[in-house]
């Protein structure tokens, strides 16, 4: 297979399995919010997990979160934006880390407002709110950190990153902040805002270890485009 075919299909299966996970969202926002069984199963999914975690003494309540959150954004912009400058990718990719750091958490900031929201016939489900803005946007940031990473050190960054996601996640539900179905949606978004821009940016934007764009032969630019970046 040629290094032409073999980016045309990196290319395609990115962009699908991002399409794939903004599909996967929609569905579930169709089934558990729009649906009175999908928000039974919800409610009681819900309810089960934040009976469980609040047993666990490891998982912050709401308010530290609530007090540390952006600290811990900005921090990990700033670690995101080093990192471009380290590696020294080219303005395409650069650019594209910030959008993909931003998206989506300002998706899900305008989806809460603009989704229709059914009065659950539980009264735990009231306050419905798929999906989670503050999950979407640690995730986003995750998947801004991994699209950049280039050394064992970074992608270990990136692992945090991720992990610290997850955690996240655990903290809007034993909050009480989120059910479920938010939680899973934001990461559908993030997961899947990563996996389109990687493929429709990663094979064109990188640049050398030394900074410079790689030459071929005939003097043209030569692309990596079996990494995503």
């Amino acid at each position: 297979m040629s290094a032409r075919t073999q980016a045309g299909s990196v290319r395609m299966s990115l962009v699908g399995l991002g399409l794939g996970c903004w599909a996967a969202a929609i569905a579930l926002y169709v089934v558990a919010v729009r649906t009175a069984p999908g928000r039974l199963a919800d409610d009681a999914a819900f309810q089960q997990l934040r009976d469980a975690l609040s047993t666990r003494s490891w998982i912050p309540d709401g308010s530290g979160l609530a007090a540390a959150q952006l600290t811990l954004l900005v921090a990990g912009a700033g670690v995101m934006c080093a990192t471009c400058l380290v590696n020294r990718w080219s303005p395409r990719t650069t650019a594209a880390a910030l959008v993909l750091g931003c998206v989506p958490g300002a998706l899900a900031d305008v989806l809460k407002g603009a989704l229709p929201r059914p009065t659950s016939p539980v009264e735990f489900a009231a306050h419905n709110s798929f999906p989670s803005r503050t999950v979407a946007a640690f995730a986003g940031l995750a998947a801004a950190l991994t699209f950049v990473a280039n050394s064992r050190l970074q992608q270990g960054i990136a692992t945090a990153a991720w992990t610290g996601t997850g955690l996240v996640s655990l903290v809007v539900i034993r909050a009480h902040w989120h059910r479920p179905s938010d939680v899973v949606g934001a990461l559908l978004i993030a997961v899947g805002a990563w996996a389109i821009i990687a493929g429709l940016v990663a094979p064109y934007a990188r640049l050398s270890h030394r900074g410079q764009p790689s030459r071929s032969r005939a003097g043209g630019p030569v692309t990596e485009p079996a990494i995503p970046r």
